[in-house]
């Protein structure tokens, strides 16, 4: 019988390896913690991996067509937006920062987020952010933590003055609004969903003035996640896209 191989694991190497990467002898038919460590290990390898490249290709972008143009980004949020669960602890802001690098566009962050806080407790700390980040854009990721909340029913007209005291602080700001990511925690669902709801709600109220925008992240796998609810590297990828897909329109054209 055959057991995954790990170098760490001691009994792994007492039994001997094969050049397949298995071991071979009487040991139990499968293990679970060695093959859950193999797996993390493979994800870990590949995560360094496609962040290096990441980086190296942003850095080649700019040295052969240097950015021409700069945009200015206010993150708003809770631990998601902070990158809990991503490989740098960055989260999605590299690879936003990586993909808006192609279009000869550098992005200069601002973070105001904070963990297991909700868009009520952040929305002080988010107005008071605005003179000084001075944004061109701001990007609101909240819902996790608000799902967990007993009333939601004002979620929406929270969210909504929100975005209006945004939009009222430049005339040239935009505000994207993100459809929070689904769970694995099933006592999550009917919040997540109340919330989604509020932000189509809000968004579609305010469409027609061309500065507000959803950002659906619903689209983000679940299994893409470490603990079932942050992302991983893929799943924090996947959030830089669908913030570049929402913002699109209002990004300038290289010079």
């Amino acid at each position: 019988m055959t057991t995954p191989y790990s170098p760490e694991t001691a009994t792994a190497l007492a039994i001997g390896a094969t050049t397949a990467g298995y071991v071979e002898g009487s040991g139990p038919t499968w293990d679970d913690d060695i093959a859950t460590y193999n797996l993390r290990e493979a994800d870990r390898r590949a995560s360094i991996l496609a962040l290096y490249q990441r980086d190296a290709i942003a850095a080649l972008h700019r040295a052969l067509l240097p950015p021409t143009a700069t945009v200015r980004v206010l993150c708003a949020g809770d631990s998601i937006t902070l990158g809990t669960g991503s490989t740098d602890g960055a989260g999605y802001r590299p690879w936003l920062a990586s993909l808006l690098v192609q279009r000869r566009i550098n992005t200069q962050f601002t973070v105001i987020a904070q963990g297991g806080k909700t868009m009520r407790e952040m929305t002080p700390a988010i107005l008071a952010a605005l003179p000084a980040a001075c944004p061109d854009i701001v990007l609101i990721a909240f819902g996790t933590n608000d799902a967990a909340q007993p009333d939601l029913t004002d979620w929406a007209a929270r969210c909504g003055q929100l975005v209006d005291q945004i939009l009222a602080s430049s005339p040239t700001v935009r505000v994207v609004v993100a459809r929070p990511a689904l769970s694995r925690a099933a006592w999550l669902t009917t919040g997540e969903a109340a919330v989604d709801a509020a932000v189509d709600t809000v968004v579609n109220a305010r469409k027609t003035g061309g500065r507000a925008a959803s950002a659906d992240m619903t689209t983000v796998p679940q299994r893409w996640t470490g603990d079932g609810v942050h992302p991983l590297d893929a799943g924090y990828l996947l959030m830089a896209q669908r913030w570049t897909d929402a913002i699109n329109p209002w990004l300038p054209t290289p010079a």
